[in-house]
Order: C-alpha cells, then sequence, then structure tokens
C-alpha cells in the first residue's frame, strides 16, 4: 500500500526582464523542461537529491522517482580477513512523485526512510527544480503547497449559526481554475505590485457562508490557507477554525505497470475536482 499526498506546484516568475526568459512560455512546458533534466543537487551536507525513472505517461502525466543518495557505515565481516569490518556504503532511499501537468498538481508517496513529513520531500523537490537549467535561465521558483482537504471545514461553514470573520492567504497567479469573482483579482493584485504572498480578512456580524465556501474551495485548491470564526451553536461562543492539516491523499495497491500508474493519475484528477467541485461548474 502507496499513500500519495497532493500538493499544488507553482511557478513564481521574477518581476525583473531576464534575457532569454520567454513570458508566454506555458508552466507545463517548464515543469516537464526541470523534471526532464534530471537535476542533482546536495541539498543538505552530505545528502544529494535526485530525479530519476522518468515515465512520461501522457502529454499531461509524468512520474519518476525522487531519492536522496547518503553515506553510511555498515559493520560487515571479512571472510578472507577473518575479521570484522566497517565500510562506508551509499543508501539511496527514493520514493514516486506524479505530476499532472495540465492541472499543475503534485502526488508524493510518503516515504519515511526519506523523511518522516511529506512536507520535507515536497520543499526538497521545489528546491531541487528551482536548481534546474531551466529554473535558473528564467529566474523561476518552484513552489509547492499542501492541498488540504475543505470537506470538515465546509461541513462547519454550512452549519454555522453565523460567521463573523474570515481570513485567506493568497499567492501570485498560476492555477487556471481559482474562483474567478473574488480570488483571481487578489492574486492580479499581488502580481501587479511584485508581491509573493499576500492575505484578506473580512468580518461581519453575520458572513455570507455560500462565498465563504465559494472562496475558500478555492484557496483549498491553490494550495493557500484559510481560516473562520465560526458559531455552532446559539449559546457556544465563536471559535476560530483553520484549514490546514489535512491533507488530500490517495491509496493505491501497485503501481507497477503503466496502466496503474495512469489509474493513479485518473485518481488524482478525481481527488482534485472534488476539491474544487468542478464537476458542479460544468
Amino acid at each position: 500500500m502507496m499513500v500519495f499526498n497532493l500538493y499544488r506546484l507553482k511557478i513564481e516568475r521574477s518581476t525583473t526582464d531576464v534575457l532569454f526568459a520567454d513570458p508566454s512560455r506555458p508552466a507545463s512546458d517548464i515543469i516537464l523542461a526541470a523534471i526532464e533534466e534530471k537535476p542533482s543537487e546536495e541539498l543538505r551536507q552530505g545528502q544529494f537529491w535526485r530525479i530519476g525513472n522518468i515515465k512520461k505517461l501522457s502529454k499531461v502525466a509524468v512520474f519518476f522517482a525522487l531519492g536522496k543518495i547518503t553515506s553510511a557505515t555498515h559493520a560487515l565481516y571479512d571472510e578472507e580477513r577473518g575479521d570484522f569490518v566497517e565500510e562506508a556504503q551509499e543508501e539511496a532511499p527514493h520514493t514516486y512523485v506524479g505530476i499532472d501537468l495540465e492541472l499543475q498538481v503534485c502526488a508524493i508517496a510518503q516515504k519515511p526512510k526519506i523523511a518522516p513529513q511529506v512536507d520535507n520531500i515536497a520543499k526538497n523537490l521545489a528546491k531541487l527544480l528551482s536548481r534546474s537549467k531551466v529554473a535558473g535561465q528564467g529566474c523561476f521558483t518552484f513552489t509547492l503547497s499542501e492541498i488540504s482537504d475543505p470537506e470538515e471545514f465546509l461541513t462547519l461553514v454550512r452549519n454555522a449559526i453565523l460567521i463573523s470573520e474570515f481570513e485567506m492567504t493568497f499567492s501570485p497567479p498560476n492555477p487556471f481554475d481559482v474562483e474567478q469573482q473574488f480570488h483571481k483579482p487578489m492574486e492580479e493584485l499581488l502580481q501587479a505590485s511584485h508581491a509573493q504572498q499576500g492575505k484578506t480578512a473580512i468580518k461581519g456580524k453575520s458572513l455570507n457562508s455560500a462565498v465563504i465556501e465559494k472562496v475558500a474551495r478555492s484557496a483549498a485548491a491553490a494550495g493557500n490557507k484559510a481560516k473562520a470564526r465560526i458559531q455552532s451553536e446559539g449559546d457556544e461562543k465563536p471559535m476560530l477554525k483553520r484549514l490546514e492539516g489535512n491533507p488530500v491523499t490517495i491509496s493505491v495497491d501497485e503501481i507497477v505497470m503503466d496502466d496503474e500508474k495512469l489509474g493513479l493519475f485518473q485518481r488524482i484528477r478525481k481527488a482534485y475536482h472534488r476539491v474544487r467541485r468542478m464537476d458542479r461548474q460544468s
């Protein structure tokens, strides 16, 4: 059994004019080019992170291995010498990553031997891609943000007697399917002002729960955070609830054959569409 955590993959483009950079180049092309370079970097002393085993399954689906190479001392017995010895040997634990180039959603398999938290694997993957040649030439920075499952948060929103406060973070434009009426203008403001991150907060006696749900779903799908002050019962004090800490995950039994890998991508898209509720928008 393998469990994959979902992340939103973004490319932050430099606000300065860069020689040879093509501002019209699709993000999907940049992502694929960075992966196909098979970048390798010493991200921590004695730890070399690498990409390998790349498999392009379709125009939008790319699957690969991500691992770190370290040296460890092993106690062995030398039969010829009849002695116990210690030898340095390389270890290369690795995990698997699937990226949907169209949705720009990344699935990373949990692997405690590499890192106890998938977030640490995601951070190192983002660093590795950011140090690729294509990123250097275009002054791109890759970021990976955990996609939180919004259902528990939204159940509280729907059942609330009143919502008195709502706040969400937002980052530069990249997702093509953010909520158009409220979320997209904030991303455009961030881009126009050359900022890297922002947040907006609204307060009132009783906020519209339907609007809060739309924007919270958009925030979750974009890998952003949100929180709301909610009163669930008439005599209950309003409590601050957060949209974070509950990652969207996908569990698979086998992922060896190409059809099994393609099955993973079908589940990635289904899980992402559930977060965005795109089935209701079509």
